[in-house]
């Protein structure tokens, strides 16, 4: 193995694991190593070599694996975010776009598919959705009865509605705001469960 300051190994260590605490498990550069601990750049590479070969850390050129970044891995799941609203009216045929990638804690939502957007309207007041809430999708192509679900229609509308079944062989989409949308309900001739809803996050 190559002969290197075990100090400033324990530096590098240090450094590369809080920096993943406070960017959701990413890896700082090559460059960012060498200026935090002040060594040259192909230093700080020739460090991470000798580093994983004590099997302080996983490295494999680009990305660095530590205890850290495992553990996290393991307690979280990731969530797409995307850049558009989902509408809690009638439909809209918005473009989506992923923005980004998060890591949800497996203590608070569990293991999940997950993707988040936000959501636009009024129709799901009922079981607690409001406008401009957070919205956590499990990746479930299969609703049950019940289930909120977001969903893609023939006319690639989509909007988030209660699941109600099936009559006449077309699924059945309910609004849940029995005040605003008295008994308000409609069948598509087909449609796609994009996903289904797990948690609302409200903004205060």
């Amino acid at each position: 193995m190559r002969s290197k300051d075990p100090k400033i190994m324990k530096e590098i260590l240090e450094y590369v694991e809080n920096y993943q605490r406070n960017n959701s498990g990413s890896s700082p550069s090559k460059a960012m190593i060498s200026k935090a601990v002040g060594i040259s750049r192909s230093g700080a590479s020739n460090y991470l070599i000798a580093m994983a070969e004590r099997n302080m850390i996983r490295y494999d050129g680009y990305n660095i694996g530590t205890r850290y970044l495992e553990n996290y891995n393991s307690n979280s799941s990731p969530a797409t975010q995307l850049n558009n609203t989902v509408s809690c009216g009638y439909g809209d045929n918005q473009s989506q776009r992923i923005v980004g990638i998060c890591e949800l804690p497996e203590m608070l939502f569990g293991k999940g598919d997950y993707f988040i957007v936000e959501a636009s309207g009024d129709s799901m007041e009922d079981i607690g959705v409001f406008d401009k809430d957070i919205l956590i999708f499990d990746k479930k192509i299969t609703p049950e009865v019940g289930e909120c679900v977001v969903f893609l229609d023939n006319d690639g509308m989509s909007a988030l509605k209660r699941f109600g079944g099936f009559e006449s062989g077309e699924p059945v989409l309910e609004f849940m705001n029995e005040k605003k949308y008295p008994g308000e309900r409609y069948h598509c001739n087909n449609f796609v469960c994009q996903g289904v809803l797990k948690y609302s996050i409200r903004k205060y």
